[in-house]
């Protein structure tokens, strides 16, 4: 709920991201919890994971994705209906993240270009503050100087 109050009343509820991260710390105990004894009792199995993991996530998946195809063919042009429907698919089959990615490479390399250093260190210098990572505000500087 910290998460939707924060998205619907941003400035009546500044740090309300929080939610997700108790979520995913709770999240992350629960199934370390289960893999873990899982692993003691020599029963542990990969595919048995996330199947369990696929029927209980997959049902409010299924109705997010349509609600979100529904909204957006009622409230988008056609071509970003279209982009959204590749999403939609994508996360459905639980490949966003690698779509993602590929997409972020491509993204780069038009952007930056080719150079082998920058698409290795533009990862890092996307994911952390400046603050924390200083390699964010350094590396793409340095990027730009002429050899």
């Amino acid at each position: 709920m910290l998460v939707v109050s924060f998205h619907a009343f941003p400035e009546a509820m500044p740090g309300g991201f929080i939610g997700v991260d108790i979520f995913l710390v709770i999240s992350g105990f629960l199934i370390t919890g289960i893999v873990a004894r899982e692993l003691d009792q020599q029963r542990f199995s990969l595919v048995a994971f996330y199947n369990r993991r696929s029927r209980r996530i997959f049902p409010a998946l299924i109705v997010v994705l349509c609600a979100t195809l529904v909204l957006g063919w009622l409230r988008m042009l056609p071509a970003a209906y279209a982009q959204l429907s590749a999403d939609v698919f994508a996360s459905a089959a639980f490949f966003s993240n690698i779509v993602i990615a590929l997409w972020s490479f491509v993204l780069n390399v038009a952007l930056i270009g080719s150079n082998p250093v920058t698409t290795f260190y533009l990862p890092f210098t996307r994911s952390c503050a400046p603050a924390v990572c200083p390699s964010r505000v350094v590396l793409p500087h340095l990027a730009r100087q002429p050899a």
